[in-house]
């Protein structure tokens, strides 16, 4: 209809407008220089490869090198090369300069600090994306490497590891970026890293537009039920009805940081929804060894005001009783529909790292209940939590989510809401 064409069209316009910072990047290389001279040579040409198929230039792709032993030694920044032949010429002359040990969590750690910043000629002020590379070729000689990698991801820098024959088989999942299929790359050989190198280049370079294109296409717009796309001030707003609840796991496995984590998830979800007692209300649940509700859908009115409740969020420990935190949950969302004028879709979005310490009736008792009072659930595990278990509180795979770090909890929100606006919306036609 004419309201969703108009919609589409300042879409395509945000696009348009944006469409020099998300078709570039800066993308900056950690190469392992404990490499021998010939495989040092493989590594060199697969690099040149990579840079040969970019567009470099003070508009465009942007590239920084460095080499990495037990210390940093930085080849060239962002801002030092401003042209692909300059950066083939130093490619070409790099001395690799090996020292024991391996320290690859001190080189991200140094990668975060001296890398991503304006300085460097980082344009991250400027929204572009910022990717590292890190290739290794053994195990690292320092345990640091799960700290200096979420920071960095949480800073938005993209991590690409590539590791090369002896390798520790954790480390390099613990410092990509999610989903690991586009981040984490393993090799038995050096002499398969060209094979490797059209592969890599599809997701260093990938275009965001096309991929934000078509989520739009694949979302269906639900008139006065669904109406999941509006355009507001450069920014793309969800709008819709509905209730959600957040159900956040503080057990004693969690740190501060991976709380800190959840609670982003949740501001992150709050950009794009329209909050209000006619639109979208947002709770909070809190589970250790009891269930504890923070705030319920009808205690705040504004998204301001959600924003600071959410932000003064603070965890107390204890165990992992999942099983309390849903069945919570039960009388909460009864009580929600008595504050409704009408009937509006309910979610409930669950975040949790361990396997549930239940006494008496399993978790699933609780989920399915909730399913029978037509709340769609939406389990998110991280690390150590239990996929089956997940995959019984949501109850559908399509519904069921897992990430190996909290940091990359940001980086399923659009799964979620595509899954939201496209599915829920035509389930609920369904049943009415």
């Amino acid at each position: 209809n004419w309201e969703n064409a108009t919609v589409m069209i300042q879409v395509a316009a945000i696009i348009k407008n944006r469409s020099l910072n998300i078709s570039f990047a800066d993308i900056f290389v950690l190469v392992d220089s404990t490499a021998l001279r010939k495989e040092a040579q493989q590594m060199k040409t697969f690099l040149a490869r990579i840079v040969n198929q970019m567009n470099i230039g003070k508009d465009a792709n942007r590239v920084g090198l460095a080499q990495f032993s037990k210390d940093v030694q930085v080849e060239f920044l962002f801002n030092t090369n401003k042209t692909k032949e300059e950066i083939l010429s130093s490619i070409r002359s790099l001395q690799l300069k090996p020292k024991e040990p391996r320290r690859i969590g001190n080189a991200i750690e140094y990668a975060r600090k001296n890398f991503f910043n304006t300085s460097a000629g980082s344009r991250i002020s400027q929204g572009f994306k910022q990717h590292l590379l890190v290739m290794t070729a053994g195990k690292s000689d320092d345990n640091v490497l799960r700290s200096p990698a979420a920071e960095l991801r949480r800073l938005g820098v993209k991590i690409f590891a590539l590791g090369i024959k002896d390798i520790n088989a954790n480390e390099p999942q613990e410092i990509a970026s999610y989903p690991s299929k586009k981040f984490l790359f393993n090799m038995e050989s050096f002499t398969k890293l060209n094979a490797l190198s059209n592969e890599l280049m599809r997701s260093l370079c990938g275009n965001i537009k096309d991929a934000f294109v078509t989520l739009l296409k694949n979302i269906t717009l639900h008139q006065g039920l669904f109406s999941c796309f509006t355009a507001q001030k450069e920014i793309i707003i969800f709008t819709a009805e509905a209730d959600m609840y957040f159900l956040l796991d503080e057990s004693g496995s969690i740190s501060y940081d991976d709380f800190d984590d959840m609670k982003a998830f949740i501001l992150e979800f709050l950009h794009v929804f329209e909050i209000g007692p006619d639109q979208v209300r947002i709770g909070v649940v809190k589970f250790a060894d009891k269930a504890t509700p923070v705030f319920h859908l009808n205690t705040y009115n504004t998204k301001a005001e959600v924003q600071k409740a959410v932000k003064a969020l603070f965890m107390e420990g204890g165990g992992t009783r999942t099983d309390l935190g849903l069945e919570e949950m039960i009388p909460l969302f009864k009580q929600a529909e008595q504050t409704r004028k009408k009937k509006v879709r309910e979610f409930l979005i669950v975040i949790t790292d361990g396997k549930s310490e239940h006494v008496g009736k399993p978790l699933k008792v609780h989920a399915e209940q909730l399913r029978k009072q037509n709340v769609t659930i939406y389990a998110i595990g991280v690390k150590d939590a239990d996929k089956a278990e997940l995959e019984d509180m949501s109850g559908s795979p399509k519904r069921t989510f897992f990430v190996n770090n909290y940091d990359a909890l940001k980086e399923i929100k659009s799964k979620i809401l595509k899954e939201i606006c496209s599915f829920e919306g035509e389930d609920f036609m369904a049943e009415l």
